[in-house]
């Protein structure tokens, strides 16, 4: 995709643009799998875990279970062992696998695993627990270290030999450093044991005047240091100790906050990781310097920051990084170990782009997809270079970084969007039927403020009641308001979903809101705002009735683009299953409803496995009994600052395109990647469901055919777009509402001042 600038782009003198130079640091990057090694066929789980890096090999522990189809209790021990797989695994730079190391054993009743494992003086080291069994009781027999006995010092004031055991160790120029743990005074131990078997207590009282509360795991550091982190006073302080001496101090100036910055320990070195890159630290002086930026590599964004340092050459040139990086073809969205090696390139291969900025609109964390795209958009021939910035300072607060492309999780939008955001719509040409055939098009609908478009939504889910399809008649997507009355009376033993659902109860005035916008074509036609008629007047009777009294709701209203209502279907199930004023609701095609969302595949898949094949959701109560209302939690908008809005609407297509959306986690808006990532998710649900009924028998054997798909896919599609009303107008229909249902203004006073002062807002909204 060749991406030509609009000599007309030039909207803004605010912001500049850097243009990448032949000299700005690039590294090139080759990565490797190690999943291969437990293939999901034969192995029910695999684990990896860092152990370290020498300047010629990478080193993990690795964890798996294969899988069985006999009955575990007739196993002997030996045999139960040979389906468990611990091992160290080595590797070289390029991903070959030079040595694997069988780590567990077992013998005389006796079992040997590795607790840690950890490089230390250019060689690794194994920590053992040795495990006795005696008939089904487990008795903790000691540890090897190095294969050698190993002692446990004896803390000053352990309350007797049993009360205290291993947190963890670390070994170094001879010395050893324990962690134990007192059972007894539930506290935490530091002992130092020097090479000639003398042992002291680091003393961390001295540096603080009012005592500390908690020391964390320890980090290697450099010149026989080792680092805490330890609270104090609800702070936490990077505590520095030299083994030798025995000193300690604390480090200033390091490492910012808690939330910003993390430590690392990597062949001599310690690194100090933060939200835009890795840093050399010098704990002497306690100043940082940088080595490498998260942009400045052929990889995404997301998979880099949650990966470990495991290498870093002196001059920083040569990096090795490993860690879980995300992976959504599981059934429920999983991850993939990668191990990728950095090498610094002598010329930047995008010399001559100019970098426009992509971020959060708010404190919150980007979508995989997101940042995937923007490594399949900086891979293509194109005019510029998307760099992805986190939206936050050095003590972690929330800053406005001006960036061109905004990424939005669960906004409400406002009247401002037209002043702060550009109108994306005459990007797309939304006549054409083909748009209407590849994307979820209500989605896109219920996205507009009018005819303009300042938010794109990037997914899609149905909000409304959730229930068994037998409990509403065929062919019916939603409820009349007479249709809802007798579906209380008759599912739900006189229990509204709405107001009662257990953990988003609604007041009256949040009931009669979002019910408002549910219907607001109804009262707002072409711009103009009409309470008058007997439509108005019977919603807020109906509201009155059934609405429940309790004083406020647990959650921030917001048309439908709240975080928790997200999580309804899984949390509030549960409690439908339960007991409700004396009296049993399920979901189970006899009574019971719930409100709530279906907002991914998978978990529309756990509600099947529970309730049934027949669950579905419904729309609100409405005059004409219209479906379930159309909910999009993440959305992308572009600064009306930007200078490039041709290249960032662009963007937008490829955030929307099959390719990235094929890796959501949510519901993507785009047809075929939903169908994709479902097909995946219900090959995966299908083999559970066999892997379960043998050994429950009351989980659901029947597996599940394509259809299910296309009846999930109907269910989005028949969601309805309410109003995208904004905070102005939601306020305004929380504070009139609630002055008449407490009783405080008339009817005839409500409509009167709350169509005043909608239209005042529509107004100048326009």
């Amino acid at each position: 995709m060749l991406i030509a600038l609009s000599s007309s782009s030039c909207s803004s003198k605010k912001k500049t643009y850097e243009v990448i130079k032949e000299t700005d640091p690039w590294y090139e990057v080759t990565s490797f799998e190690t999943d291969n090694l437990y293939p999901s066929d034969k192995y029910e789980y695999s684990w990896f875990e860092i152990v370290g890096a020498t300047e010629e090999s990478v080193y993990l522990m690795a964890e798996a279970s294969k899988r069985y189809d006999g009955d575990y209790k007739k196993l002997t021990d030996e045999e139960l062992l040979k389906l468990y797989d611990q091992s160290i695994l080595r590797y070289s730079y390029d991903g070959k696998l030079l040595e694997k190391t069988n780590a567990i054993s077992y013998e005389n009743g006796k079992f040997r695993t590795v607790q840690k494992a950890w490089i230390s003086d250019g060689k690794l080291n194994l920590l053992e627990r040795v495990i006795e069994r005696n008939g089904s009781t487990d008795k903790e027999k000691g540890y090897l270290l190095n294969g050698e006995e190993l002692t446990l010092p004896k803390p000053r004031f352990a309350s007797d030999d049993d009360s205290y055991s291993l947190n963890d160790l670390y070994t170094t120029d001879g010395y050893m450093v324990f962690s134990l743990y007192d059972s007894t005074w539930y506290d935490t131990s530091t002992i130092v044991v020097r090479p000639d078997g003398t042992q002291y207590e680091p003393d961390f009282y001295q540096l603080f005047q009012y005592g500390y509360s908690d020391v964390g795991d320890m980090i290697p550091a450099e010149n026989g240091k080792v680092i805490f982190p330890i609270i104090a006073q609800n702070e936490v302080s990077q505590i520095q100790l030299d083994l030798a001496t025995g000193e300690v101090s604390e480090l200033k100036g390091l490492y910012g906050s808690e939330e910003t910055y993390m430590l690392e320990y990597c062949n001599g070195k310690t690194i100090s990781r933060d939200f835009y890159g890795l840093n050399f630290v010098d704990t002497e002086s306690g100043t940082l310097k940088r080595i490498f930026d998260y942009s400045n590599v052929d990889e995404s964004y997301y998979d880099i920051i949650d990966t470990e340092t495991l290498y870093v050459s002196d001059d920083g040139n040569e990096i090795i990084l490993g860690g879980y990086v995300f992976d959504n073809s599981s059934y429920f969205s999983g991850d993939t170990y990668k191990i990728m090696h950095l090498t610094k390139a002598d010329r930047n291969p995008n010399a001559g782009k100019t970098v426009i900025t992509m971020s959060l609109g708010e404190d919150s964390y980007p979508e995989y997809s997101d940042l995937y795209a923007a490594k399949i958009y900086n891979r293509q021939d194109n005019p510029c270079f998307i760099k992805f910035v986190m939206p936050f300072d050095e003590s972690g607060e929330y800053k406005d970084v001006n960036a061109d492309i905004l990424l939005l999780y669960n906004p409400v939008s406002d009247t401002s969007d037209s002043s702060r955001y550009l109108d994306l719509a005459p990007y797309f040409d939304f006549n054409d039927a083909s748009y209407k055939n590849e994307y979820f098009f209500n989605a896109l609908e219920a996205s507009k403020s009018g005819n303009s478009l300042y938010r794109m939504p990037l997914d899609i889910s149905a909000s409304g009641i959730i229930t068994d399809s037998s409990n509403v008649p065929s062919g019916k997507l939603g409820f009349t308001f007479d249709e809802y009355k007798k579906f209380l009376n008759d599912k739900c033993n006189g229990v509204d979903p709405i107001s009662k659902t257990k953990g988003f109860e609604m007041c009256k005035q949040e009931y009669f809101t979002r019910l408002f916008l549910n219907m607001s074509d109804l009262f707002i036609k072409d711009g103009k705002v009409d309470l008058e008629g007997e439509d108005f007047r019977n919603l807020m009777l109906f509201v009155d009735e059934y609405g429940s009294d309790v004083t406020s709701s647990t959650y921030d209203l917001g048309f439908g683009y709240v975080t928790e209502h997200n999580r309804a279907v899984t949390e509030v199930a549960a409690e439908i299953d339960g007991v409700m004023d004396g009296t049993s609701a399920k979901i189970d095609g006899k009574i019971g409803a719930v409100y709530g969302n279906f907002y991914s595949f998978e978990n529309y898949l756990d509600r099947y496995k529970l309730f049934g094949s027949s669950l579905s959701v419904y729309g609100l109560p409405s005059y004409d009994g219209r479906g379930p209302l159309t909910v999009s939690s993440e959305f992308v908008s572009i600064s009306a600052d930007t200078k490039f809005p041709d290249v960032c609407a662009d963007f937008v297509k490829l955030l929307i395109s099959y390719d990235v959306q094929c890796h959501k986690e949510s519901n993507p808006i785009n047809r075929e990647a939903l169908r994709y990532i479902a097909g995946k998710k219900l090959d995966v649900y299908n083999a559970e469901i066999d892997e379960e009924s043998k050994y429950d028998i009351a989980v659901k054997k029947a597996k599940l055919s394509p259809d299910t798909i296309d009846k999930y896919v109907d269910i989005l599609s028949s969601s309805y777009g309410g109003m995208s009303a904004g905070s102005a107008v939601e306020s305004i229909l929380m504070e009139e509402s609630s002055a008449y249902f407490n009783g405080q203004k008339s009817m005839e006073d409500v409509i009167r001042v709350m169509q005043k002062r909608l239209q005042t807002v529509i107004d100048e909204s326009k």
